[in-house]
């Protein structure tokens, strides 16, 4: 298409929309706020009767427009980088777990009494209290996100969901995430808790007690920054009061890891799993309430 029939597609005063400087009259501004000489049928435009190819994107600022009028909008960000992607409603029932994230590590587990039902919520990983799946060793890096869709049953003392490091002390190096605080074993706390060890220091950032609920299926998320010390939790998109002191600097997170136990098989989850992401990024607040209220649906929520 040449360019006088384009700018005649759509009329617009250029006093209007397209006035710029002394030599206004042959100027007009197209979609990205960048002005250009043009004729429409052979006669120049004018500030009388002009054609100009639509109006402004941005409302004309007092004193007309300038010749850098405005920047063209940003792209969008790219999507968060999935990097581990397990939901049972994608197994296939038997063999190993396979890792469902595009174009993500071959990274697939072994189950260890835990069953795979694909009649709840379309497919479930049903976990005792005394089993796990198993993966190698993988590096998750020094920016790590976790979503996992849960239904906790009632267990006393630490359900691990991921861990890198077995039960112990600070010189077991690791992470693990999970729900209930070590030891609470007359009464469950259902914080959402955690135990981060550089093999030499160790920390036990958690939430506020009673964030946890049993029966009943919710989203909780971990947002882990190795750089910086930070974890911070979420449950159904929501950021929850933490309690505790900050990480310990460099913890350990490239080692062999469990879901639905600590990483030497202690502290099992009596609980089903739905699914579990891993991000090999920070999200922030809406990118966790959009992962929440964009799988609901599946939960009835």
């Amino acid at each position: 298409m040449d360019q006088s029939t384009y700018l005649q597609r759509r009329r617009y005063k250029v006093a209007s929309y397209g006035q710029q400087g002394s030599d206004a009259s042959n100027r007009y501004l197209d979609r990205n706020g960048s002005y250009h000489t043009a004729t429409v049928a052979g006669r120049a435009l004018d500030d009388t009767d002009g054609y100009c190819c639509e109006p402004p994107t941005v409302p004309e600022p007092v004193g007309g427009f300038g010749p850098n009028l405005a920047a063209p909008p940003a792209p969008p960000a790219p999507a968060a980088p999935l990097a581990l992607f397990y939901d049972a409603a994608l197994y296939s029932g038997s063999g190993s777990v396979p890792n469902s994230a595009p174009g993500g590590a071959d990274e697939s587990g072994s189950r260890t009494n835990v069953t795979h039902n694909s009649g709840i919520v379309g497919g479930v990983f049903d976990f005792p209290g005394n089993g796990n799946i198993n993966f190698g060793t993988y590096d998750f890096g020094n920016l790590i996100t976790v979503c996992a869709w849960i239904y906790p049953r009632t267990k006393v003392n630490i359900n691990g969901l991921l861990s890198t490091r077995g039960a112990g002390g600070e010189s077991i190096g690791g992470f693990t995430f999970g729900w209930n605080n070590y030891n609470t074993s007359s009464l469950a706390d259902l914080a959402i808790c955690s135990e981060m060890s550089n093999g030499s220091a160790m920390e036990k950032p958690s939430t506020v007690n009673g964030i946890i609920t049993i029966g009943s299926w919710q989203h909780i998320a971990y947002v882990f920054d190795n750089t910086a010390n930070t974890l911070l939790f979420y449950k159904n998109g929501v950021e929850q009061a933490v309690t505790g002191t900050a990480c310990p600097p460099n913890v350990i997170t490239n080692k062999d890891f469990k879901i639905g136990s600590f990483q030497d098989g202690n502290f099992g989850m009596n609980a089903q799993l739905a699914s579990l992401k891993v991000f090999s990024s920070i999200l922030n607040a809406t990118d966790i309430f959009n992962d929440y209220n964009t799988t609901k649906s599946r939960f009835g929520l």
